[in-house]
């Protein structure tokens, strides 16, 4: 009895597992799909940040968090 129960365990556990992973798959099967849409588009938003967007933005936050602090001499 306690062999049937880890086994239905084993498989209830298994089966969330591939739930969970076919669930958060299914937006990457899409992705090339819309990327490809939103690229004909001017202008479109891919949900992509280019590497000059990644720096404009790390620049942003760097300066936000160390404001720079002009000496008197």
């Amino acid at each position: 009895m306690r062999m049937l129960f880890s086994l239905v365990g084993l498989l209830l556990a298994l089966l969330v597992v591939v739930w969970l992973v076919r669930t958060e798959l299914r937006p990457l099967a899409s992705a090339p799909a819309a990327a490809g849409s939103a690229s004909a588009q001017p202008g479109g938003e891919t949900g992509l940040v280019t590497p000059q967007q990644y720096k404009q933005q790390l620049d942003r936050a760097m300066s936000a968090s160390h404001p720079t602090v002009q000496e008197s001499r």
